[in-house]
């Protein structure tokens, strides 16, 4: 961490990122826009911010917040739907590449 701070330290190659699928090549700003709102609203909907309490099925102390079902089956599937719109964008950029890589 302190060589990267420093400047002292070099970045990953494009060779090592594209030998990687690494999502930085495909992954767009709109979908990264995306990935921060679904994380920041996650965090929103099931902590208390005023006391940085995580919410539960029971009460948080001296609160009577509790996190609905809807909310809850929202935060647990935004995972699956990252994954599974991650996975197509990197199967278009394994193709892509496939398709420009010349013999």
């Amino acid at each position: 961490f302190l060589s990267v701070v420093a400047g002292t330290s070099q970045g990953p190659s494009l060779d090592k990122l594209v030998q990687e699928n690494h999502p930085v090549l495909f992954v767009s700003k709109e979908r990264k826009k995306e990935l921060l709102s679904a994380l920041c609203m996650n965090h929103w909907a099931t902590t208390d911010e005023m006391k940085g309490e995580v919410k539960g099925e029971r009460h948080v102390k001296n609160s009577k917040a509790r996190v609905s079902s809807k909310i809850l089956e929202g935060v647990l599937s935004a995972p699956d739907f990252f994954e599974k719109s991650l996975s197509e964008e990197r199967e278009k950029f394994m193709i892509d590449v496939k398709e420009a890589t010349i013999d």
